[in-house]
């Protein structure tokens, strides 16, 4: 039992859903974890009238997230140039699910990136502190952070022309 226990500990990240080891005598504990598990998306998401798009991020990205972020960009991206530009609101940046939501987030930023003018940050984690010098080298997008409570600040700025 215990090679499977650590197998599926050491494989889980690749897998589409979360996955966890119970013995043959933990059935209840089993059923109250699968009846913890969240059921909705860990993010939601509105486009403004400025034309932005802002995402609340709670729990986890997972594919089927930026599954949705696709279907809302790409209908506004077919009747519009582009897009003025995304607000990414998080507390602290939970991560993703699997490597699943890695990867399809890496896809939607591929994707699209070339038809967003402003890419914000309002987040206090110090990872996010990172990312706009990492992702002005990689993405055509102004990337700009602010402060988790900046919220207003953030898609005021997103919604100008970019500098560049």
């Amino acid at each position: 039992m215990g090679w499977i226990r650590e197998s599926t500990r050491l494989t889980s990240f690749l897998m589409p859903c979360p996955v966890r080891v119970f013995g043959s005598q933990e059935r209840d504990e089993a059923l109250r974890w699968l009846t913890s598990l969240p059921e909705g998306p860990g993010i939601s998401h509105r486009l403004t009238e400025s034309e932005v798009l802002v995402i609340e991020v709670e729990k986890p990205l997972r594919a089927p997230d930026f599954d949705a972020l696709a279907l809302t960009v790409d209908s506004w991206l077919r009747t519009h140039a582009e897009l003025a530009g995304v607000v990414t609101h998080a507390r602290e940046f939970p991560g993703w699910e699997n490597i699943g939501g890695l990867i399809r987030h890496v896809r939607f930023i591929r994707d699209h990136h070339r038809k967003v003018g402003k890419i914000a940050l309002a987040a206090d984690s110090r990872t996010v502190t990172l990312v706009p010098q990492l992702a002005n080298r990689f993405v055509q997008a102004e990337v700009r952070r602010f402060e988790y409570d900046e919220l207003n600040d953030a898609p005021a700025w997103a919604a100008d022309p970019p500098t560049r």
